[in-house]
């Protein structure tokens, strides 16, 4: 797995070193790609779609317990969630659980959403534990001890 000692040491200080600071729409624009060829390939743009911004920044926000997005079909709610889950992995890692309302649309989220958006964002992709049972249909572990 390692070719030096030095390759070693420098897995176990990146293993150490505090998480990054960011906003949850903060760390979308810097870690997360998208590649809805036809649509928009490219990096998460807050510009976009300015209105997710603060329910993004509410989650992570120490005055409230919840947070309740409604809004119409197609609008973005999902993409609020996806975020979350790029901040997690880059910047607070903490073990986090998605319930999906059937078995069946939760493995088509995990096949759909949650695999695309780790084969499109390098930064997050990097982050997975290697080996067979680090990542599952429903399980995916990561370098930080994070386990969604």
């Amino acid at each position: 797995m390692f070719d030096s000692l030095e390759a070693v040491v420098v897995d176990c200080a990146n293993g150490i070193k505090p998480p990054e600071r960011l906003t949850i729409p903060q760390a979308a624009a810097k870690y997360r790609r998208l590649n809805n060829v036809g649509s928009y390939v490219g990096p998460w743009d807050n510009d976009i779609t300015p209105y997710l911004v603060e329910p993004c920044e509410v989650m992570t926000a120490h005055e409230f317990k919840a947070v309740i997005f409604a809004g119409p079909a197609q609008c973005g709610k999902t993409e609020i969630l996806l975020n979350s889950i790029v901040h997690g992995v880059k910047c607070d890692p903490a073990d986090t659980m998605l319930v999906g309302i059937s078995n069946s649309a939760s493995k088509d989220f995990s096949i759909r959403r949650l695999r695309r958006l780790i084969q499109h964002s390098p930064a997050v992709r990097e982050q997975l534990i290697g080996g067979r049972n680090a990542q599952n249909l429903f399980d995916i572990r990561f370098i930080s001890g994070m386990y969604l």
